[in-house]
């Protein structure tokens, strides 16, 4: 029972982790490119009025493109692996099985008990 809960979170994780990967690629790393242009050109121009002999060293960094994309991906998916082990550890430990009309029992029964609606199948709860 364990590999096979292990490997459901592991599966979970990876494909929740790759569409992160994804939608960060499109939406969230050009501005990230976009603002590195300015705090570039600010480390430039500090570099030009600092002391002659003082300049403090760079520190690592991927290079832009595919180096960057992987290094984002590879802690994207590790992130959503890390996520779906603790999730699946929950319901394990609560004695609930791992599929998936137990997930939407819990958001149901558990999850909205603030007097909170949610629609189901069409139609309110």
């Amino acid at each position: 029972m364990i590999r096979r809960v292990f490997f459901t979170a592991l599966a979970a994780g990876l494909l929740a982790g790759l569409l992160v990967a994804l939608l960060q690629e499109v939406t969230t790393t050009p501005l990230i490119l976009k603002a590195e242009l300015y705090e570039n050109a600010a480390a430039h121009a500090h570099d030009a009025t600092a002391a002659p002999g003082h300049h403090e060293d760079d520190a690592w960094a991927p290079e832009d493109g595919l180096e960057r994309s992987f290094f984002s991906a590879l802690t994207n998916v590790l992130g959503g692996i890390g996520f779906a082990l603790l999730l699946v550890a929950g319901f394990v430990l609560r004695g609930t099985p791992v599929d998936y009309s137990a997930a939407a029992s819990i958001v149901l029964d558990e999850g909205l008990q603030n007097g909170d609606r949610v629609a189901v199948r069409g139609r309110f709860a």
